[in-house]
């Protein structure tokens, strides 16, 4: 069955480009740049963008789906699915856009005979909704292998020998071919190898900067801003990391010092405890304790002060 790209009514109010409006006026199928400047207004195309990020790191934002994006990201973008690049202050970048038709890998599209491109482009489909795209992150000998890729479409290009336009999209279908093993081995693994190839040093400066001010009134976006990422994708992956939300974490750190407040001041209010250990309201430092603990702070003052005589008599 092809894959067929419709428009989407919705988005009818969000510029629709095709190769002549975006600038590419060109006969071929297909167009290849290299971009260090991003256009800043929501846009759609009427084919299908492969973007490579070849250099430095800036942010996407595809429908209602907003990453941070780096050296080494590859994604895809539907035909009129709504999105932008925004650049991030003071650091550069280099795109590599590959845009072509569906038609040029899909040969059924165009009336044409049947072949293996059309699994190439029918899970494209999956990510025409706006909430999702597809997007991985290469190391390794795949990530040299679709840069060998990409500088090969851009010999072909650029020189036009014969048989050109076949050997493009004999790469292109690798290169779609790449995409579907990297997304597929991401489900598989949740993600976690790629995190702490790609996320591990800068996840980790954040949890030192949340551990350094856990007891001052901190949010999920300051802890981005150290990892420089966005809020959204910086929960994803800190949830890969540490196994829990960023709340879960933060309200474990802060019961674990205010257990040792209690053990440590019997003398020490348990509002003041409250507010020493970083929690701003009484009531719902109480249910966190609680709900980490098992009891209250006032009955874990009680039995830690009984033990602490038990361990006493015991000594003597």
């Amino acid at each position: 069955m092809p894959c067929i790209f419709t428009d989407r009514p919705e988005y009818g109010n969000t510029t629709l480009l095709d190769f002549s409006t975006n600038g590419n006026n060109t006969a071929l199928p297909f167009f290849y740049k290299v971009s260090t400047t991003c256009q800043l207004i929501p846009h759609r195309h009427s084919y299908i963008q492969m973007v490579y990020i070849k250099k430095g790191q800036l942010t996407h934002a595809c429908g209602s789906h907003i990453n941070d994006l780096r050296c080494g990201d590859l994604i895809l973008i539907p035909p009129y699915l709504p999105h932008y690049f925004i650049p991030i202050a003071e650091r550069s970048f280099e795109l590599i856009e590959f845009e072509f038709v569906s038609e040029f890998i899909d040969a059924s599209l165009a009336g044409g005979a049947a072949y293996d491109g059309c699994d190439a482009l029918e899970w494209l489909s999956d990510y025409t909704d706006g909430h999702t795209f597809p997007l991985v992150s290469l190391t390794g000998e795949m990530r040299f292998d679709v840069e060998n890729g990409f500088a090969r479409i851009e010999r072909e290009y650029k020189e036009q020998p014969e048989g050109f336009m076949s050997a493009i999209r004999g790469v292109t279908l690798l290169l779609l071919a790449y995409q579907r093993r990297m997304l597929h081995m991401r489900d598989e693994n949740d993600g976690t190898a790629l995190l702490y190839e790609r996320h591990r040093e800068v996840l980790l400066r954040s949890l030192d900067f949340i551990r350094d001010n856990y007891t001052r009134d901190i949010t999920v976006q300051d802890a981005a801003a150290v990892a420089i990422m966005s809020p959204s994708y910086y929960r994803h992956y800190f949830k890969l990391l540490t196994k829990k939300t960023f709340t879960e974490y933060l309200n474990g750190l802060r019961v674990a010092h205010a257990i040792t407040l209690i053990r440590e001041n019997p003398r020490m209010k348990i509002v003041d405890i409250c507010y020493a250990a970083g929690f701003s309201n009484i009531s719902h430092f109480n249910r966190t304790f609680l709900k980490v603990t098992g009891v209250t702070p006032k009955a874990f003052r009680i039995s830690a002060a009984q033990s602490d005589v038990t361990d006493l008599q015991n000594s003597i």
